[in-house]
């Protein structure tokens, strides 16, 4: 592996926690984790947009793909902290928000990446 690439990884890293930490903050909620859910949300929005235009129009290197891929989404987006609020809400008893929530999760994040793919794939063809 190539210093270039993994030096492309961690700077990507670094900006998508700081989004994601900025996000959390921003969007903080006592009871229901909206900043966890719309930063899966928002991440796979992007991921799906990113891999239509680096399949079909972007030639990027292998480290600004890592980059943007790897580092940058793979930190904004987090699964392990969905997870966490999915187990908080059912420690506290709150099975149908845990259930909604994971739920809804699972769901709009497919939306998500659906709606970045065909929406991008859709805007590339008319032009």
């Amino acid at each position: 592996m190539q210093l270039q690439t993994l030096l492309a990884v961690a700077s990507g890293g670094c900006l998508g926690a700081v989004l994601r930490h900025i996000t959390c903050i921003v969007f903080k909620s006592a009871h229901f984790p909206w900043s966890i859910l719309s930063i899966n949300v928002l991440g796979s929005l992007v991921l799906g947009v990113l891999t239509e235009l680096l399949a079909l129009r972007w030639q990027l290197s292998m480290p600004a793909r890592v980059f943007w891929v790897t580092g940058f989404l793979g930190s904004y987006t987090t699964f392990s902290a969905f997870s966490l609020e999915t187990i908080l809400m059912i420690e506290r008893g709150d099975w149908s928000m845990a259930i909604g929530y994971a739920f809804g999760s699972v769901v709009l994040v497919i939306l998500g990446i659906g709606l970045g793919l065909w929406g991008t794939r859709y805007l590339l063809a008319s032009v």
